[in-house]
Order: C-alpha cells, then structure tokens, then sequence
C-alpha cells in the first residue's frame, strides 16, 4: 500500500487548533459580523443623504448620524476581540510547532546531525520560524478581517445597486489573472529565498563556531569569499522577489482605479436618467473603496505568506526526517532504574600497555563517582 504523501505547505498547521475549535468557530463569527457592519454603515449613509438630507428630515438624518456612530463602536470592539483572538491562536499554533519541532530534533539519529550543517537546523529553528510566527501573529489577523470584508463589500455593492456590482467585477477577470501569475512566480522566488538565508545562516554557524581552526590554518580569506557568494546569492533572490511585488502591488490598485472610474462613470449615467439615487452613487463608490482596500492589503500579505509557506516547506524537510534507531512494535516502556554501579577490580589498557590496574568504583544510587585506589 503506498505511503500517503505528508502535507509540506501552511495546511500542515491545522493539526495544531485540535482542541480550540471552539474558539475558533466563535473567532469566525465575530469577524463575519465585523466585516458587515461597516457595509452596513454604508448602507446608512445612503438613507441619510437620500431620505435624510435631500429630504430635509433632520430627524431622520439624526437618527441615521447615531445608528451609524452605534454600528462603527460595535465594530470596534468585535475588531479588537478579534485581533487579540487571532493573536492569541497564532501564538498557540507557533508554540506547538517549536515543541514539535525541538522534540523531533532530540529523537533523531546522530548520523543526521553529522550529516547536516548545524547552520541549517539553526534556520529551520530561528529563521523559518520566526516567519510563521509574523504571518500567524499579524497576517492572520490581516486575512480573516480583509477577506471577509471583501466579501461583505462585494455583497453590499450588488444590495445598493446590482448594474454598478457588475461593473465593478469587470475588472475580476484580470484581477485572477494577474494574482495567478503571481501565485506562481512568488512561490518559487521565496522558495529560493529561505534557501539562500538558511545557507547564509549555515555559513556564518560553521564559521564562528570553527573560528579557531580558520585562524590556526589562515582560511580567513577563503571562508570570507564563501560569506560573499552567499550574501550576494541572499541578494539576488530578495531583489527578484521584490521586483515581483513592484509588479503586482501596483497593478492591483490600478485595476482599482480603473473600477472607481467605471463606477462613478457609469453611475453617472444613470443618475442623469433618474434611474439612480444620489445617494446610492455615494455609497456604491465607498463601498467599491472597501473592495479594493483589502485587495491591496491582502496583496501587501501575500508576499509574506508565500514567504512563510516557503518556510513551512523548509520545516516539514526536518519533521519527515524517520529516526534510525526506533523501538520494537510493542516495546515495554523502561522505568527508571535506580541500583548501585559496581567496578571491580578493571584494568584499562591501549594494546599490550596497561593504563590503570585493579579499578575498584562503587557508585550508590544518586551518588556521585568515588574511585577506589
């Protein structure tokens, strides 16, 4: 039977939110309700001016000024308790992957460790995580509450007027397009990018920790022109990843803006046939800004979470490595032995020289050693 193929990306995290997936669920529902109150403060905005203002309702206006100050407290306050929530899960998933992590290293064979650059352990360890940690810490809390604005956004867009929603997606199709084009080349750039920092890092372990044997044997130089091609490989790969971004980030808020004019555009239009309120021209455009808002946030995010994805993948290369030496199916645990170590009368010797003659050691149990002459 073949061997299923363990997950190496960020999906490799969810088995650490066993036991809080009541937390979790109540997490979610909070920000589903944070992320449509501020689309529904909008649709406030459009009964004030059209009902109110144009009107000339002062109490209707009144009325709408305090529901919509009562809705954005509100969403302070779920948004703050989400934050802190999310926070504190991606603290908890960071916490059981370090202990899962170290844990794994202390079982593994001493072959791995010989076979291994202590360098690299060390950024799997630091590094790598300290990657996750930013993106579970901050960027979570980024892509629930953008993601499920622009959700809410979109939905309110089709409420206040369905011909503006369908203008506002026309630019949906180059959206995907180019967040494809992206997905693809960022994966493989930030890939390249934890390798080159994890060899760098190696680098810079092997030749502090052996300092004393480069001077003794005058290796400065070379281990010096080493540093060099890593830093500059280090370099490189950043400044091809950056240049992706330099793509991406600003083709996202061009198509924003070429919607905003498509909408405003258009609803002009239909304003002049009388087909369209004043206030749900208004209102359509603030929420179109609450579309592409988080679109651009959660652009700015994506770098970072190809970014940790890549170090997840680095991470799952050390917890898939199998110990050498296992314990037998069936194994009976061993308990803690507690006697005394008896030597008695040991002769050491190198070849035909012996050493020491007639050794007598006895060690009772939790004493130290006490040799007998």
């Amino acid at each position: 039977m073949p061997q299923r193929k363990r997950r190496t990306g960020l999906s490799r995290l969810t088995r650490y939110l066993r036991g809080r997936m009541v937390r979790v669920t109540a997490l979610g529902l909070v920000g589903v309700l944070s992320a449509a109150l501020p689309v529904s403060a909008l649709l406030v905005v459009q009964d004030a001016i059209d009902h109110g203002m144009r009107a000339h309702d002062k109490s209707r206006l009144g009325r709408d000024v305090l529901v919509y100050l009562a809705i954005n407290a509100l969403a302070w306050v779920l948004q703050t308790t989400l934050v802190r929530g999310l926070a504190r899960v991606g603290q908890d998933v960071v916490l059981g992957l370090r202990e899962d992590l170290f844990d794994h290293l202390t079982r593994l064979s001493l072959r791995y460790f010989s076979q291994q650059k202590a360098g690299w352990i060390i950024a799997r360890l630091t590094s790598d995580v300290d990657a996750l940690s930013d993106v579970l810490s901050q960027g979570l809390t980024t892509l629930v509450v953008n993601t499920l604005t622009l959700i809410a956004a979109i939905v309110g867009l089709f409420v206040l007027d369905w011909r503006l929603g369908l203008v506002a997606l026309v630019i949906l199709p180059p959206t995907l397009i180019l967040t494809r084009w992206f997905q693809v080349r960022s994966h493989a750039a930030f890939l390249r990018v934890r390798e080159t920092i994890s060899s760098m890092t190696a680098q810079i372990a092997e030749s502090v920790s052996g300092m004393a044997v480069i001077q003794a044997f005058s290796r400065e130089r070379a281990f010096l022109n080493e540093f060099d091609r890593a830093n500059a490989a280090n370099r490189e790969t950043n400044t091809h990843a950056q240049w992706l971004n330099s793509l991406f980030f600003p083709g996202i808020e061009f198509l924003g803006a070429i919607a905003t004019v498509s909408v405003i555009w258009v609803g002009g239009h239909l304003l002049g046939q009388g087909s369209l309120t004043i206030g749900t021209l208004v209102s359509s455009v603030f929420v179109l800004n609450l579309v592409f808002q988080p679109l651009q946030e959660l652009s700015d995010l994506y770098g970072q979470v190809q970014s940790a994805g890549a170090a997840m993948e680095k991470i799952s290369t050390v917890l898939d490595v199998e110990p050498e030496i296992r314990d037998a199916p069936g194994a009976t645990p061993l308990p803690r032995i507690d006697g005394d170590l008896h030597i008695d009368h040991v002769t050491f010797a190198y070849g035909r020289d012996p050493v020491l003659h007639a050794i007598d050691i006895h060690v009772k149990a939790g004493d130290c050693l006490r040799p007998r002459w």
